[in-house]
């Protein structure tokens, strides 16, 4: 709500007496036309105009606004609207406030810009209501922080809701593995959302297996990890040459900062075909180990499968995808 200030204006007659400054008979203000109350910095961009009175042609009124009532003003006037100067009657040089010295700054206005400092708390079921068109403008640091979950199909979500339906997850590009772990390990992590940074690193399993270790930096017991195939050229073709699951000795259930992730090389047929035949996971003494009793591959005729070595043991195999993912 608007304040309304009103303000005199005087001169003094040629006989050295007090009288309006304008000609009280006169249809319209003869000699101060207009006035304006201005506020730090004092300039004519930092004013407020003030309208004559009807039937009183030197009183001006001033409507100042709720953010504005804390203010500082100064009193200007033109007899030309062009040209203004200072009423050093009005406050002297320093000017003066209109409602008082009480310090009205914090004070939340209803219309009017304003800087707000300090914590406003809305109390009892009291609504904040953003009208249609206005924006909420959060600036770099700052949060708008929810306490509860949604309830309603257009309700506001907070982080921890979110977390708990979505995982964070780091994908592992492999560029060059080698079994024999003479040559370096190659890949990018080309995704990472998961707040640490997760390495790859040659290392062995329970049975002394080759594989990679998956090294997390974070302490979780809800992961998991997903491989595709890597891939092999012999100069003739492109084939999948096997791939990397989870060792069985580890329980995800327990929280842990790394996993071994063991590799599984593929049989082939001796034409290269792109079937596959891969060992009973069930028997370990057999699982990723060449030179395996045929009878022990998933298929129900052995005379049909024609085993020929895997990739040769030094061979690279490259193109392989790993995603690790957390769900804590």
């Amino acid at each position: 709500m608007a304040q309304t200030f009103i303000h005199n204006f005087d001169k003094v007659s040629p006989l050295g007496y007090k009288q309006p400054a304008n000609d009280p008979n006169a249809a319209s203000p003869d000699y101060i036309t207009h006035a304006q109350l201005r506020y730090s910095p004092f300039t004519s961009s930092e004013a407020i105009a003030g309208s004559v009175v009807s039937g009183a042609n030197s009183t001006f009124s001033f409507s100042i606004e709720d953010a504005q009532i804390a203010y500082t003003f100064k009193m200007y006037y033109s007899t030309d609207g062009t040209t203004y100067n200072e009423d050093k009657t009005f406050g002297g040089s320093s000017g003066k406030k209109l409602f008082g010295a009480n310090d009205l700054s914090g004070y939340v206005t209803l219309s009017g810009a304003q800087n707000i400092t300090g914590t406003k708390t809305v109390t009892s079921s009291a609504n904040l209501v953003i009208a249609s068109g206005s924006d909420i403008t959060v600036q770099t640091g700052g949060d708008i922080t929810l306490a509860d979950a949604p309830s309603a199909s257009t309700d506001a979500v907070n982080k921890a809701y979110v977390d708990g339906l979505t995982y964070k997850s780091c994908i592992f590009w492999i560029d060059a593995f080698y079994l024999d772990t003479l040559t370096a390990l190659s890949y990018r992590r080309i995704y990472n959302n998961t707040g640490v940074t997760p390495t790859l690193a040659y290392g062995n399993n329970s049975l002394g297996e080759a594989g990679l270790v998956v090294t997390f930096n974070r302490t979780s017991a809800a992961w998991d990890i997903n491989s595709n195939h890597l891939s092999y050229d012999d100069g003739f073709a492109t084939f999948p040459a096997g791939f990397f699951y989870i060792d069985p000795s580890i329980n995800q259930a327990s929280s842990a900062t790394s996993a071994v992730i063991t590799f599984a090389d593929d049989l082939m047929q001796a034409s290269h075909t792109v079937a596959q035949h891969y060992y009973d996971m069930l028997t370990a003494d057999t699982w990723g180990r060449a030179g395996a009793d045929p009878t022990k591959h998933l298929v129900t005729d052995v005379s049909d499968i024609i085993v020929s070595s895997p990739v040769p043991f030094a061979s690279r195999r490259y193109n392989g995808r790993i995603e690790l993912r957390f769900y804590d």
